[in-house]
């Protein structure tokens, strides 16, 4: 293969044959850059629902828990609990899943985990169910209490 250089000549180029490497880390970069993109469109749809939303999540109470299923392993009830209260919101743990710290999802996340721990829930359980330590729940559930005037 030879390259026109113009005025009539032309110099040698050399193809190499494509580094394996060097196109999994394209690749890689280009999955996580999707993955961001794809994070951010999510946490403006949720930006743009929680405004609109017809109560304030910081004195949320959703009544009337379904029943405890019997025989089920408590983080199987918990996540249970979990789909019910996050539909109720027109959200979904997944999106609570997320290491977003955007206000809204911060004390959407706090409401829920306050009244999962108010139905007796393990504060362990809930943080199995959403990926978080204990003592993070244990936290968020002090904070949406005093927010609350319940501590």
């Amino acid at each position: 293969m030879s390259v026109f250089l113009g005025g009539g000549m032309s110099a040698p180029v050399i193809v190499s044959e494509p580094d394996r490497e060097v196109i999994r880390a394209v690749l890689r970069e280009r999955d996580v850059r999707i993955g961001r993109e794809a994070l951010d469109r999510a946490t403006m749809r949720i930006r743009n629902r929680v405004g609109a939303l017809p109560y304030r999540t910081d004195t949320l109470r959703v009544v009337g828990p379904e029943r405890l299923g019997a025989g089920q392993p408590a983080d199987e009830r918990c996540r249970d609990r979990a789909d019910a209260l996050c539909a109720a919101m027109g959200t979904s743990v997944e999106i609570l899943k997320r290491p977003s710290r955007m206000r809204e999802v911060v004390r959407l996340r706090g409401a829920i985990w306050t009244q999962l721990n108010d139905e007796g829930h393990a504060l362990a359980a809930i943080g199995r169910v959403f990926k978080r330590d204990h003592t993070t729940v244990m936290y968020c559930v002090q904070q949406t209490r005093a927010r609350r005037g319940e501590a």
